[in-house]
């Protein structure tokens, strides 16, 4: 697999599933007793437009891309997740 397989493999098989995963939990979250916040935000976004819902779900997938994008410049090097002298070590 080269660079260009993995990257998109990555976008569909996380990030597609992700995206997927966040809209069906704020249709309906999951579990005998789902967390309250989540209950709240299900029943935000089901009193919502379809317009509106759209619109959530573009800045859903936005995030996980960014998500996906920060992950991989970390995996690459070009940006550090060690807050000290040894960034990039």
């Amino acid at each position: 697999m080269d660079s260009k397989e993995f990257v998109e493999v990555l976008k569909e098989v996380i990030g597609k599933s992700s995206i997927k995963g966040v809209i069906e939990t704020m249709i309906q979250p999951s579990g005998r007793k789902p967390d309250i916040e989540l209950i709240k935000r299900a029943e935000w976004y089901n009193k919502l437009t379809e317009d509106d819902k759209k619109k959530v779900t573009e800045v859903v997938a936005e995030s996980v891309q960014s998500a996906l994008f920060g992950f991989l410049c970390v995996l690459d090097g070009v940006r550090t997740i060690e807050g000290d002298e040894n960034k990039g070590v």
